[in-house]
């Protein structure tokens, strides 16, 4: 059974039209899915770029940053008045809530991203819940010739 005549170029059968509406169907289940795998991402703390983050520590006296590297990387280089708590501490949530309360706004930071984003979803568990990452970490900061301090 012809659905639509040939000569206007759309599909010229029935199973040519069930094939074409199973994957418009599934190109939107992909489509929701990612956009709730973004949100997810987007709850579990807000990225914010160099420029942004050295306005909000200069303008927010409450902020309180995190420096989750190790402790020789926080010797060589790090944000003034960085809290030093590594990623890799054992008891990790307990040493952060010993210097930072739970409902103090944190910009967490490491080098590059990715422990300052394993580091957030853990404090968000913890109940920590006024994260910030800063985008690209250490690496960004000096990129952008902001200070550090030794």
């Amino acid at each position: 059974m012809q659905i639509f005549s040939a000569d206007s170029g759309c599909i010229g059968t029935k199973r040519g039209y069930f094939i074409y509406v199973k994957y418009f169907f599934l190109l939107t289940a992909l489509g929701c899915f990612l956009t709730t795998a973004c949100k997810s991402a987007e709850s579990i703390g807000h990225l914010i770029e160099v420029p942004a983050a050295s306005q909000l520590i200069a303008k927010n006296q409450s902020l309180r940053i995190l420096d989750v590297r190790t402790a020789e990387e926080y010797k060589e280089g790090h944000l003034d008045g960085a809290v030093l708590v590594p990623l890799q501490a054992k008891a990790f949530v307990e040493d952060v809530k010993k210097s930072i309360k739970l409902d103090e706004p944190v910009l967490v930071y490491c080098r590059s991203g990715g422990r300052s984003a394993r580091a957030i979803a853990i404090l968000r568990e913890a109940g920590y819940t006024k994260l910030q990452e800063l985008k690209g970490g250490m690496i960004a900061w000096e990129k952008a010739k902001q200070p550090t301090k030794k």
